[in-house]
């Protein structure tokens, strides 16, 4: 016997097992009501959450560029200070 088929006995089973139960009283007023009560997503609830995420990233790059900038700028100062060293000897 194969899995599938051993599936479709055993949902049988469970089928045969639950034919007679019934949701309690109310149970569909109650289950419409929740749903009524879940807000509707705006966008500016979208926006307001993946905004937070946006500035967070924005400020993690602007301290890298930062970083970056002042390394390069002590590289740039560096070689702009040893060309002074350099002197020309005419012929």
């Amino acid at each position: 016997m194969s899995h599938d088929d051993d599936l479709d006995l055993e949902l049988g089973r469970l089928r045969d097992a639950t034919a007679d139960l019934l949701p309690s009283a109310g149970f569909a007023d109650r289950v419409m009501a929740a749903v009524a009560e879940v807000p509707e997503v705006t966008l500016i609830d979208v926006v307001g959450r993946w905004g937070r995420w946006a500035v967070a990233a924005a400020a993690m790059a602007a301290a890298a560029a930062s970083f970056i900038a002042v390394d390069v700028e002590q590289d740039v100062n560096a070689e702009v200070i040893s060309t002074f060293d350099a002197v020309e000897v005419s012929p």
